[in-house]
């Protein structure tokens, strides 16, 4: 893992990196902390009931699996993943369906999103930061900011 950080903070910030990142971490999945399993049962208790379909974007997804957890663990709901590097999104697209979008895109314009389509934007590495804090008060919290679709 050591190998593949940056020189600098200021790398993160560039695509080329994020190429090179994936080209050298090969096929396998890149979770930082919570394990995929764990972050789709987080986002799935902050969002309302299985009636509901919303659309949740995945900012900056790289080669993440929650979005396939979510599909299995629950029945509606749609993932859009984005990220900026080509390699991330060419890998993960293998586990597009119908519930599972992959796009390359830029996470400050989202312009393969539509204006008004997302009843919840999801930064896996928030939850990779705070999943200590995965208790009734955070969840509780969160669910309040979404909105019932």
């Amino acid at each position: 893992m050591e190998s593949l950080l940056p020189e600098s903070a200021e790398a993160f910030g560039e695509r080329a990196y994020w190429e090179e990142f994936y080209r050298l971490r090969g096929s396998k999945p890149f979770e930082w902390y919570v394990e995929a399993k764990r972050c789709a049962a987080i986002v799935a208790k902050t969002l309302p009931g299985e009636a509901d379909s919303p659309v949740i974007v995945n900012l900056g997804c790289g080669t993440c699996r929650w979005p396939v957890e979510f599909a299995a663990l629950r029945e509606t709901g749609r993932v859009w993943s984005v990220d900026s590097s080509e390699e991330a999104i060419r890998r993960a697209s293998r586990d597009a369906s119908e519930r599972l979008r992959y796009e390359v895109d830029d996470a400050w314009t989202l312009s393969s999103v539509p204006p008004g389509s997302a009843a919840l934007v999801v930064d896996k590495g928030l939850i990779d930061a705070v999943h200590p804090r995965d208790d009734e008060t955070t969840r509780a919290s969160m669910a309040r900011l979404v909105r019932a679709t």
